[in-house]
């Protein structure tokens, strides 16, 4: 048979990209407290044993007024913990203006969080506050376009469909 493409057989060739918009190559590191390990391809580790700790994953790619929706599989070293989600949307001293407080039990849950990015500051980054004494592990993070969320994919997974003209 003629290969394809061909000109005999056209087709439009689009850019495709994977819906996950968090890169898992970024660094996990620890703004507070002393425990933090792991990355985001493999899970992050936050255990706070006397102070709040966070883990920071910095650069996360947000443009002011646009609709995301952040998921991620949470488990908890004790029956209720509370973890803060601190979207980088801060004012110009670097308070936090917009997060999210999320219940974390020790059965694993995903958890869902749908934000518009609203300030165009330097401080693009995504916080994990663990506020209960408790280890909290974080898996399958997900950040993505839209208010609906999807099943979780790694970044840069893309699943290509192919749509052609039936010429018969």
């Amino acid at each position: 048979g003629a290969p394809s493409p061909s000109p005999d057989y056209p087709q439009e060739i689009q850019v495709v990209r994977g819906r996950n918009l968090l890169d898992d190559s970024k660094p996990v590191s620890k703004v507070v407290g002393t425990n933090v390990s792991g990355d985001l391809k493999n899970g992050i580790t936050i255990t706070n044993s006397t102070t709040a700790t966070t883990a920071r994953i910095a650069a996360m790619p947000v443009e002011v007024g646009k609709q995301y929706t952040l998921s991620f599989d949470a488990v908890s070293s004790i029956a209720s913990a509370n973890v803060t989600v601190d979207i980088g949307d801060q004012n110009a001293s670097g308070t936090a203006v917009g997060y999210t407080t999320v219940e974390v039990s020790n059965v694993k849950s995903r958890k869902t969080i749908t934000f518009t990015y609203g300030t165009a500051t330097q401080y693009k980054h995504l916080d994990f506050d663990v506020l209960s004494q408790a280890t909290i592990t974080i898996t399958n993070i997900q950040l993505e376009l839209g208010s609906t969320p999807t099943p979780y994919v790694p970044y840069g997974h893309v699943g290509l469909e192919v749509q052609g003209k039936n010429l018969l």
